[in-house]
């Protein structure tokens, strides 16, 4: 998905162990967004700390530069804020138990 909205060559799998953990949080919410919306007595709790993970991502990213990775900072800040808006607005409209 990051390679087709940045435009990024999908020429090889990227290994970034913060990015895999990154996008693995991203899955599990976006799953739990998913769930919550098919049934609106789904409780959203536990969710990752998204905003955490990718500091450190571009942390990591800031303190071994690869040009293959360079958009991807600003990527995935999008889809944090992306994702979490969904849950606050799920938790706003009462989608979901957890207050």
């Amino acid at each position: 998905m990051l390679t087709l909205y940045s435009r990024l060559p999908a020429q090889h799998p990227v290994t970034h162990t913060q990015l895999a953990l990154l996008a693995d949080e991203l899955d599990g919410a976006l799953q739990a967004i998913s769930a919550a919306l098919r049934d609106r007595s789904t409780e959203i709790v536990g969710m990752p700390r998204l905003r955490a993970t990718q500091v450190e991502l571009k942390r990591a990213l800031d303190a071994a530069p690869d040009p293959d990775l360079a958009a991807i900072v600003s990527e995935t800040d999008l889809l944090v804020e992306s994702v979490q808006a969904m849950l606050d607005a799920l938790h706003r409209d009462g989608g979901s138990n957890a207050d």
